[in-house]
C-alpha cells in the first residue's frame, strides 16, 4: 500500500524541507530538523484531501507518526495492511505535567480529528 500522505517541514524564514525529494527519492525524518519555530506538515499525494500542521515552538517537543491498520487472513495466514493514519502534534512539560495536543487524519474518511486516543472503525 502506497502513503496517501508525506511530511514537510516549513521554517519561519520559507525554507521547506520535504521527504518527497525533487528527484523522486524519499528521505527519513530526522531530528536535525527540529529547530525552533518550525511547522511540520502531513500533505496528501492527492488533491481534495485535508491538510494536517503543527507549529512547533518554545519548549514544545514534536510528535509525529503513521499508524499502519492491518487485517490478518487467518485462512492464508497473511497479513494486509488495509488503511494508515496520520497523526502529528506537540508534547511539552509544564509545571512537572506531560502536556499533549495530536490532530491526526484518516485518509479513508477524510476527517481530521484531535485526540490523544486513536480509534479506528
Amino acid at each position: 500500500m502506497q502513503d496517501e500522505y508525506f511530511w514537510i517541514v516549513q521554517y519561519p524564514d520559507g525554507h521547506t524541507i520535504s521527504q518527497l525529494q525533487s528527484d523522486g527519492t524519499e528521505i527519513a525524518f530526522s531530528k536535525e530538523y527540529e529547530q525552533s519555530p518550525f511547522i511540520f506538515v502531513w500533505m496528501p499525494v492527492k488533491e481534495h484531501k485535508p491538510i494536517v500542521s503543527v507549529s512547533i515552538e518554545g519548549e514544545k517537543r514534536l510528535i509525529y507518526f503513521r499508524r499502519r491498520i492491518g487485517q490478518l487472513h487467518l485462512s492464508t495466514g497473511r497479513h494486509e495492511i488495509i488503511r494508515t493514519i496520520y497523526a502529528c502534534g506537540w508534547q511539552q512539560t509544564v509545571e512537572g505535567r506531560n502536556v499533549k495536543s495530536i490532530n491526526w487524519v484518516d485518509p479513508h474518511t477524510n476527517k481530521v480529528h484531535n485526540g490523544d486516543e486513536i480509534y479506528i472503525k
